[in-house]
């Protein structure tokens, strides 16, 4: 899968942004979170955000689903980290890092979702977060906003047959 080339502005990087984010996958769908970044820009990315100093990899992925979502997960195996240059599209400062795991929740139908994007709800602990389930048959990489994700996504769905005979049986 390409990543979209950009020209960086070197000069102005002056830090690693590491992240991390999951995918969660039930029934043949991708959980999603839609964000009003910064309360007025919608995207939408996979649920993770910020490492903090101190933290590993995996607690920091347990963290951030749990400020997203309010419920716990289980932080399965690695997926992806990133492998070539990307600057942050936020942030012109920051060179980002991400690393993606598979993740699980032992009841994933107990996850406040909307069916539409962007819809946002009150049951989740942040007023600006929306989640929801996009079947893998109708996932793109165009669903995402950030450049990695494109990327993961891609990679997700040249895996779709293996995920949908998983949800399957």
């Amino acid at each position: 899968m390409e990543h979209i080339e950009r020209q960086p502005n070197l000069s102005r990087l002056s830090q690693f942004n590491i992240r991390v984010y999951g995918l969660m996958i039930h029934n043949g769908c991708l959980l999603v979170v839609d964000e009003l970044f910064q309360h007025s820009r919608p995207i939408t990315k996979l649920p993770g955000g910020a490492l903090e100093l101190g933290e590993g990899l995996k607690d920091c992925l347990a963290r951030e689903f749990e400020e997203e979502t309010g419920h716990s997960i289980e932080v399965g195996p690695h997926f992806y980290t990133t492998d070539f240059f990307q600057q942050s599209i936020l942030d012109d400062v920051d060179q980002m890092i991400s690393v993606y795991y598979l993740i699980e929740h032992p009841s994933p139908e107990e996850i406040p979702v909307q069916l539409k994007s962007h819809d946002f709800d009150d049951r989740l602990p942040e007023s600006n977060l929306n989640l929801r389930w996009v079947p893998l048959t109708e996932l793109t990489t165009q669903h995402m906003s950030l450049p990695i994700d494109k990327v993961v996504i891609g990679l997700l769905l040249e895996q779709k047959d293996k995920w949908l005979s998983l949800a399957a049986s």
